[in-house]
């Protein structure tokens, strides 16, 4: 965690779990070299790279401000799948919603 991260676990516990949701992270890892974008191309992705991506629901484990974000995405039956992914709040740089004002 950089010392300069504030958590945005403040924000996911005031939106309740409830997406869908958009997160912006960076990849840090360098040995992530290449990933699957959902639609099936393979990027290549150097480290320090900005991703978005949309949760449909969310929860924080325990509480340990470690994040898992649940995703949708393509299966070869045609119906997407559930996919997770886990982010520690501080890692997190962006969280977008809509309004929760009905």
């Amino acid at each position: 965690m950089d010392g300069g991260n504030v958590s945005k676990g403040i924000v996911l516990k005031h939106l309740g779990g409830d997406g869908p949701i958009e997160v912006l992270t960076r990849v840090m890892d360098f040995n992530v070299q290449q990933v699957t974008s959902p639609d099936g191309k393979v990027m290549d992705l150097p480290a320090n790279t900005l991703v978005a991506f949309t949760a449909v629901k969310f929860r924080e484990l325990g509480d340990s401000d470690e994040w898992e974000f649940t995703t949708l995405v393509p299966s070869a039956s045609g119906v997407p799948a559930r996919a997770y992914i886990y982010l520690s709040g501080a890692d997190i740089f962006m969280v977008r919603a809509t309004s929760k004002v009905g």
